[in-house]
C-alpha cells in the first residue's frame, strides 16, 4: 500500500481536529453545566479539606509538642516526679503560652496526680494536686494568674490517675498514643464539647516507670473553625469519627447529648447531617468504611446539594471523616453566562486555528521534504552529501545536526575499520595451534569482551633449554581495549625476545617487568604466570606476577590441590621487582592443570551472583575423562549458560594441560 505524502497530511492533520473541535462545541453544551458544577464544587472540597487537616494537624501537633517538652523537662530534672507540688508554675506557663491546649496532667504508678486545666468557653485556669499529703483525694484549686499562684481552694475528691482512660490507653499501648473521643462536660457550666488526649509513659534512664503524661485539646474550637470555614455562599461541613459520632460541625448543633454522651450523626438535630449519615449506611454500611473521596447528590426540602466525604490525611493519623455539602444554586449562578461565552470563544478559536494551521502546514512541509531527501542519501551511503534546510531555526538546527552525524559516521566507519583491523592482528598474536608434546594432552582459549582485549596466552617451545620443552604463558592486562591490547603485544613480544636465554621463570618475570615499567613508567600493569609442565620428572615449575596459582585436579584422589603462594607484584608497577620459581613434584597421570584469567570466576548472572572458582572446579571434575579440547568447551559453554544474556564484561583466557 502507497504511503500518503506529508503535502496531503499536513492540511488533513490540521483540519480534522478543528473540525473535531466544531463538533465537540456541540456536544459540550448539554455537559457543560454539570462538569463547572462538579469541578466548583470540587475545588470547594479540597479547599475546605485542605484548610481544616492544616487546622487539625496545628491543633493535635501542639498537644504532642507539648506533651514531649513536659517529657524533656522530666528527663532533664527540671520537674521532680517525686515533687509533684513544684510543677505548678511551668505548667500554668506552659498552659498559657499554648492556647490550643486544655489540660496538662501527670500520674504516677503509686497515684499521685497533678494538673493544670483550662474549661472550654470559661476564663481562668484550675490547679489540682494529689501528693498523699490529704490521703487518696485530689485538691483543687484556682490559678490567680500566669505566675502559677494559687487562689482559693475549689474542692476535693477521692481520684486515682491510674484508673483513668488517659493512664490506661499510655499503659496499653505502652508508648506515645492518641486517646479515644471523649465527652468535656462540666457540672457547673453549660458549655459541652468533645475532647481526646495525647498520652505516654515517662521511664527514667533505667527504663523504670515514673509515670504517665496527658495534654488535652477540647474540638469546641474546631466547630468554631468549621463554622468560619467559607464553604460557597451557604455551605456547610462537619466532622465524624468512623463510627458516625460526631466531633465538630459548622452549623453549631450539639455534639453531646443530654446524657452527657456524644451524638451520632444518624441522630443530629441537623436533617442534612441525618440525611448524609443515612445515605452513608446504605451505600458504605458506615463512614469508617470510607477509604477515598466519596460523591453523591442529594435533594433535601427541594433543593439539590452536591456532597463530599473524604478521610482526612492528618499527620496524627486519626482516623476521622470531612463531610461537605455544597448547594447546586451557590455554583450554577455563572454557568450560563459561562456557557455563552465559551461558545464565542470557540468560534472565535476556531476559525483563527483554521487559518493558522493551513498555513504553518504549507510551510512546515516544505523543509521536512528537504529533510528526508537528505537523510535519504546519507542513508544510501553519500556521506559527503551536506543538508541545507531553510526556514525556521530549528529546521536549521536539524539541518546541522544531520551533517555532524555524517561526519560523526564517516569517523566511526574509520573508526571500526581500524577496530577490525586490530582485532585481526591481535587474534595473529594468539596461538593458531596447540603444541602436541609426549605425555601432554593440550589445549587454550581466550575471548574478548571488546574487538581488542588485554587476555593473553602462549606456548613457548625450547627445544634447547634444559629446563623444559615448553613454557605456558598466561597474561591479563588491567582493563581492555586498545590500550591493553598494545601492552599485551609489547608484553609478547618481550617474552619471546628473552625467553630462549638460560635463567629461572622467575628471572624471565623480572626482565619482563623492567621492559614494562621502562615502556609505561608505571601507569599501567598486567599480571602474568609462567608455567612449565616437565612430565619426565613429574612436575610443574611455575613463576606469577600478581597472577592466580594454576588450578591442578588429581584424579586418583578427586581433589583438587593447594599450591604455594609465591605471587609477586603485577608486571609493570615497580622496576626493580623481583620474582622467584616455586616447584611442585607430585605430578602424575590424569592429573588437570588449569591457568586461567579472573575473567571466569568474576563473570556474572543476571542476578549479579559471581561465577566462583567452585563451579570452575566442578565443569573439571564432571569432564576429568575428556580430552583437554573438550574441557575447555565445557567451560565455555557453563560460563555463557551462567551468563545468560547479560553482557560479557571481561576477557575470558585460560589454558588446560593434562597428563595422560
Amino acid at each position: 500500500m502507497r504511503s500518503v505524502s506529508i503535502r496531503t497530511i499536513g492540511p488533513i492533520l490540521v483540519l480534522i481536529p478543528v473540525a473535531a473541535v466544531v463538533l465537540g462545541f456541540g456536544l459540550l453544551a448539554s455537559w457543560q453545566g454539570k462538569r463547572v458544577v462538579d469541578d466548583l464544587t470540587s475545588q470547594v472540597v479540597d479547599q475546605a479539606a485542605r484548610r481544616v487537616e492544616e487546622q487539625l494537624d496545628g491543633y493535635l501537633a501542639t498537644a504532642v509538642h507539648v506533651t514531649e517538652l513536659t517529657a524533656s523537662m522530666i528527663a532533664a530534672g527540671e520537674l521532680d516526679p517525686a515533687d509533684l507540688g513544684a510543677w505548678r508554675a511551668d505548667l500554668v506557663r506552659q498552659l498559657s503560652a499554648f492556647r490550643a491546649i486544655n489540660s496538662i496532667t501527670f500520674g504516677t504508678p503509686e497515684g499521685s496526680a497533678t494538673w493544670v486545666i483550662r474549661y472550654p468557653g470559661e476564663p481562668g485556669m484550675e490547679y489540682a494536686l494529689k501528693d498523699g499529703s490529704a490521703g487518696d483525694e485530689i485538691v483543687e484549686f484556682r490559678v490567680v494568674d500566669g505566675s502559677g499562684a494559687t487562689g482559693d481552694r475549689i474542692g476535693s475528691y477521692a481520684y486515682d490517675p491510674r484508673g483513668r482512660p488517659w493512664y490506661q490507653a499510655a499503659e496499653r499501648a505502652g508508648g506515645p498514643t492518641w486517646s479515644a473521643v471523649y465527652p468535656w462536660v462540666r457540672s457547673n457550666s453549660e458549655m459541652a464539647t468533645l475532647g481526646l488526649a495525647f498520652v505516654r509513659p515517662v521511664e527514667d534512664a533505667g527504663g523504670r516507670r515514673l509515670g504517665v503524661l496527658s495534654s488535652d485539646v477540647g474540638l469546641l474550637a474546631v466547630s468554631e473553625f468549621l463554622g468560619g470555614l467559607e464553604v460557597s455562599e451557604t455551605g456547610r461541613a462537619f466532622l465524624v469519627g468512623p463510627d458516625g459520632g460526631l466531633l465538630a460541625t459548622s452549623s453549631g448543633v450539639p455534639v453531646i447529648g443530654p446524657g452527657g454522651s456524644q451524638v451520632a450523626a444518624d441522630g443530629a438535630d441537623d436533617p442534612m447531617i441525618r440525611a448524609i449519615a443515612r445515605r452513608v449506611s446504605g451505600e458504605s454500611g458506615s463512614f469508617g468504611a470510607i477509604v477515598d473521596r466519596e460523591q453523591f447528590e442529594l435533594t433535601l426540602d427541594g433543593r439539590r446539594y452536591r456532597v463530599e466525604v473524604e478521610p482526612l490525611s492528618t499527620a496524627q493519623g486519626l482516623d476521622w471523616r470531612l463531610a461537605v455539602i455544597v448547594p447546586e444554586a451557590d455554583v450554577m449562578g455563572g454557568v450560563r453566562e459561562l456557557r455563552r461565552q465559551a461558545a464565542w470563544i470557540g468560534l472565535v478559536v476556531v476559525g483563527l486555528t483554521l487559518a493558522l494551521g493551513i498555513a504553518a502546514s504549507l510551510r512546515l512541509v516544505r523543509p521536512i521534504v528537504e529533510l528526508v531527501e537528505g537523510v535519504r542519501r546519507i542513508g544510501g551511503g553519500d556521506l559527503d552529501h551536506p543538508v541545507r534546510v531553510e526556514g525556521a531555526r530549528e529546521f536549521a538546527m536539524l539541518s546541522t545536526e544531520i551533517n555532524r552525524m555524517a561526519e560523526a559516521l564517516k569517523d566511526r566507519l574509520r573508526l571500526r575499520q581500524s577496530l577490525a583491523l586490530a582485532m585481526e592482528i591481535q587474534q595473529k598474536l594468539l596461538p593458531e595451534d596447540t603444541p602436541t608434546l609426549p605425555g601432554l594432552d593440550i589445549a587454550g582459549h581466550s575471548t574478548y569482551c571488546d574487538e581488542t582485549g588485554g587476555d593473553y596466552y602462549d606456548f613457548l617451545e625450547l627445544d634447547e633449554t634444559t629446563q623444559g620443552d615448553l613454557i605456558v604463558v598466561l597474561g591479563d592486562v588491567m582493563g581492555h581495549g586498545i590500550a591493553a591490547a598494545l601492552l599485551m603485544a609489547t608484553a609478547r613480544g618481550v617474552l619471546r625476545t628473552r625467553a630462549s636465554e638460560s635463567g629461572s621463570l622467575g628471572q624471565l618475570l623480572t626482565h619482563v617487568n623492567r621492559q614494562l615499567e621502562a615502556d609505561t613508567g608505571g601507569e599501567r600493569f598486567m599480571t602474568m604466570i609462567l608455567m612449565v609442565v616437565d612430565a619426565p620428572r613429574h612436575a610443574i615449575r611455575w613463576a606469577s606476577a600478581g597472577h592466580d596459582a594454576p588450578i591442578v585436579y588429581d584424579r586418583r584422589t578427586d581433589s583438587f590441590l593447594d599450591l604455594p603462594n609465591i605471587n609477586g607484584l603485577p608486571l609493570g608497577l615497580m622496576d626493580d621487582s623481583a620474582y622467584e620459581e616455586a616447584v611442585w613434584d607430585g605430578l602424575g597421570a590424569g592429573h588437570i592443570v588449569l591457568l586461567g584469567t579472573d575473567g571466569i570466576w568474576e563473570t556474572r548472572s543476571p542476578s549479579d551472583e559471581e561465577y566462583g572458582k567452585d563451579r570452575l572446579r566442578d565443569v573439571i571434575r564432571a569432564h576429568r575423562d575428556e580430552p583437554s579440547e573438550r574441557i575447555s568447551e565445557a567451560i565455555t559453554e557453563d560460563l555463557k549458560r551462567f551468563r545468560g544474556d547479560s553482557h560479557q564484561d571481561d576477557d575470558v583466557t585460560f589454558v588446560v594441560v593434562k597428563l595422560a
